[in-house]
């Protein structure tokens, strides 16, 4: 008995300290929590580019003078990066007593603007200079809130280790439990706390950005600086369109050497519809209350109310202003892309911007060659059943022309049918996938409900019986693809044929050269159009893999294992299909265009490597690389058929087919 209330003593003891010390160290572990962000920095930025007064002295007099007529502080140094921006900031923490203040200059605004507009933008950046104590306390706000939400919404090793502790047994679970729920609660007063600061910050920053308007305003005048804003909108969209050309070129492994230039060169090629829609929406737009920055016709609109004609209205671009600006753009460019890559990029893989721009001359050339010749009435899915060689001269050029007219017919009255024909296949493939989705799931124990994957089917039965409907459709449809597949065929097979007759060589401007690519690239789009029709088993299982893949990024799905099952066996087949896919990629013919590697094949570039089973991601990134390799690679190809084809027949004198209307092929 002694024994039993000795041990009921100690047990009671334990509990209340536990109970008096379990606040004490939840608490220490809130205060920890609270404070990490300070301590776990992020990421380091990519470095920037300095300039010295004694590399770039015309600069450097020029930003002098722009800061002698604004009344700002000068920058202790000027840094230069491939941003489309530019930037006045603290060289500094924002509790520092010192007030330096260092200037990055966005090199594609250099390229893009004339000498005005960017001593508007610098005289806009400079009147942010003049605001020394308004910059450190919008500093101070946005490194106080950005520190609320690293605290609110940041999850680290920290929160894992935490929730290991909360499923253990014992007092380590409730000193565990305990600070959850203190850490829950806190992230939610902070929470609070930092949508405040946004709105402070952001209004601030509102104020600061007019401020500094008024400086660039009065220095170019109203016009100049609305010109200024429109341009800013072109370099942001053709930004867009150069990253789209980087990874492009990438997949060479080669990328272009000046990337200011390329944005620039990138604005021209801006669909006009889209900019004026682009511009329609920025005069347009409200600002909101979180934005940091007011609205185009807003900050406009008050230039204009100042009515300022401006001080400084000398001609010319702003590349003037540096000693060497290709030189530097070339150097900044490749720092940039060493950020981006690494090790990946040498300078030995960079190549002119100027051989690029003709590259996609040559491919838009190429794509309109191509709409002509298929009548934009076909899908690279679709057979085409084109030779292994290119075609030899004919032993009779007058039948072969003759032939060659009644392809382009055959072509034209084929094209409604055709188009039809794709319409409903097109249909087919997401109903495929949506019950190649579902039937996973029921594969894996799961129960999908009606409406999942946008399947509306109720059971493992009518998703089977779906996919094999599809599958039918898409066979027996196969058939109707063959009239206007076989008359493109022949069209490119007797238009090359005739290509290859002195007489007709002659004919052509540069008949020759584009003989001669036709040759090169005919044997690719041959393999290639075979290589095509394995593509379509691969589409459908990564399609039916991102519906799972969506279906469980939508919710807390972390312990279902059904669905994660499912999402396993998708990426099973997917592995199948692009192992199975990749045996039917043409190993034994080179690549027939530049590339940063001598040795490369058409089947490696297209589909290097199959990830395994268990890596979703690398699968989903594997099938869509193939899938958009292959095609951009025969549109190529078969763009430069297109040009020897319709140049052939120019040389022939042979109009232009055209396309059937509908009430043609009802007709027929």
């Amino acid at each position: 008995t002694q024994n039993l209330d000795f041990f009921l003593s100690m047990r009671n003891g334990k509990t209340a300290l536990v109970l008096y010390a379990a606040p004490l160290v939840a608490g220490g572990c809130l205060i920890a929590f609270m404070l990490k962000p300070l301590f776990a920095g992020l990421a380091n930025p990519p470095k920037r580019r300095e300039l010295t007064p004694s590399e770039e002295p015309l600069l450097f007099a020029f930003v002098d003078g722009v800061c002698q007529s604004v009344g700002s502080p000068r920058p202790a140094h000027i840094y230069v990066d491939c941003n489309v921006n530019a930037s006045a900031s603290l060289a500094t923490s924002a509790l520092s007593p010192w007030k330096r203040l260092d200037l990055t200059i966005g090199l594609p605004l250099v390229a893009g603007l004339t000498l005005p507009q960017f001593a508007g933008v610098l005289a806009h950046e400079f009147g942010h200079f003049s605001q020394g104590a308004g910059m450190r306390l919008n500093s101070l706000i946005r490194a106080i809130n950005h520190w609320f939400a690293r605290v609110v919404y940041e999850r680290d090793s920290w929160d894992e280790t935490l929730d290991a502790w909360t499923q253990e047994w014992g007092y380590l679970a409730a000193v565990a439990l305990a600070t959850k729920l203190l850490v829950w609660l806190t992230r939610r007063l902070l929470w609070l706390l930092m949508h405040l600061g946004a709105v402070v910050s952001s209004f601030l920053s509102r104020q600061q950005e007019f401020d500094a308007d008024r400086y660039e305003s009065r220095m170019v005048g109203a016009e100049t600086f609305a010109s200024t804003s429109h341009r800013l909108r072109e370099l942001g969209l053709a930004d867009q369109g150069a990253q789209s050309d980087l990874a492009r070129c990438w997949q060479e492994r080669r990328l272009p050497d000046d990337y200011p230039r390329l944005i620039v060169a990138n604005i021209p090629q801006i669909p006009p519809p889209l900019m004026a829609m682009v511009r329609d929406a920025a005069l347009n737009a409200k600002t909101g209350l979180f934005d940091s920055h007011p609205c185009d016709k807003d900050r406009i609109a008050r230039a204009k109310r100042d009515d300022a004609g401006g001080i400084f209205h000398l001609d010319g671009p702003a590349t003037d202003l540096f000693r060497d600006f290709d030189s530097l753009s070339r150097a900044a460019t490749y720092q940039h892309y060493r950020g981006m890559l690494g090790d990946a990029i040498g300078k030995d893989q960079l190549f002119a911007v100027s051989d690029l721009l003709d590259t996609q001359a040559e491919a838009h050339h190429g794509s309109e060659a191509y709409d002509r010749l298929f009548l934009d009435a076909f899908s690279m899915l679709q057979p085409l059943p084109l030779r292994g060689e290119a075609p030899r001269a004919p032993d009779d050029p007058k039948a072969a022309k003759a032939g060659l007219i009644d392809a382009r017919r055959s072509l034209a009255s084929a094209a409604e049918d055709n188009v039809a024909a794709l319409e409903r296949w097109n249909g087919l493939a997401p109903k495929a996938s949506a019950a190649a989705a579902a039937l996973a799931l029921w594969k894996a124990n799961g129960r999908p409900r009606p409406g999942d994957f946008d399947f509306d089917g109720k059971d493992r039965a009518e998703a089977e019986a779906t996919i094999a409907r599809c599958d039918a459709t898409i066979l027996a449809l196969q058939s109707s693809f063959e009239p206007f597949s076989e008359a493109a065929a022949r069209r490119i097979d007797l238009g090359l044929s005739l290509l290859e007759l002195p007489s007709v060589v002659e004919r052509i401007p540069e008949g020759a050269a584009i003989r001669d690519e036709a040759r090169r690239v005919y044997p690719c789009a041959s393999l290639l159009a075979k290589a095509l029709q394995e593509l379509p088993p691969a589409q459908k299982s990564a399609s039916a893999l991102a519906r799972l893949l969506q279906k469980f990024q939508s919710g807390n799905n972390e312990k279902n294992e059904p669905l994660i099952n499912a999402v396993l066996r998708a990426g099973g087949a997917l592995n199948e299909d692009l192992t199975r896919f990749q045996t039917r990629l043409p190993i034994g013919l080179d690549y027939p265009f530049d590339h940063a590697r001598d040795d490369v094949s058409i089947g490696r570039f297209i589909l290097e490597k199959v990830p395994d089973a268990k890596d979703i991601g690398g699968l989903m990134d594997a099938a869509s690389g193939a899938s958009s390799r292959l095609f951009d690679l025969q549109k190529r190809c078969l763009g430069a058929l297109a040009v020897a084809v319709l140049a052939v027949e120019t040389a022939l004198k042979l109009p232009p087919p055209e396309r059937p209307g509908p009430e043609a092929a009802v007709n027929r």
